[in-house]
């Protein structure tokens, strides 16, 4: 995995990771607040 969060290219191909919602098993979050991202797709 070449990344924790965020955007970034992977060859050809953008990859959106996030940290997650953290709704699910036990919170062994440590500093890692909660997220959703949210992505607008646009024609080019």
């Amino acid at each position: 995995q070449p990344m924790v969060d965020g955007v970034a290219r992977v060859g050809d191909t953008t990859v959106v990771t996030s940290r997650g919602a953290g709704a699910w098993g036990p919170a062994i979050r440590v500093l890692a607040p909660p997220e959703v991202p949210v992505v607008t797709l646009r024609r080019s």
